[in-house]
């Protein structure tokens, strides 16, 4: 199961989302590469492992004045049928 977690500050937003298989990990690798490449504004992404065999990946913008990020962060979770995080 793919889960979501948003946090914003200021300037600052950042999308966690969560997954267990090797086959969820490549849809949310492919939904976050089309996404991204749509979009001149560029995050940070990285990923690390959590307990219980669960990974996570973050996707981070920075100097988010505008809030540019909220429709590329629902545009990611509509399209991996997450629909609250």
């Amino acid at each position: 199961m793919i889960n979501a977690e948003y946090k914003s500050e200021e300037r600052y937003s950042k999308l966690s989302i969560v997954f267990d298989t090797k086959e969820e990990e490549d849809k949310v690798n492919s939904v976050i590469n089309v996404v991204v490449d749509e979009n001149s504004f560029k995050p940070e992404i990285y990923s690390c492992e959590l307990p219980k065999n669960k990974k996570v990946i973050v996707i981070e913008y920075h100097d988010d004045c505008d809030r540019s990020s909220g429709p590329i962060f629902d545009q990611i979770m509509k399209t991996l049928g997450i629909s609250r995080c």
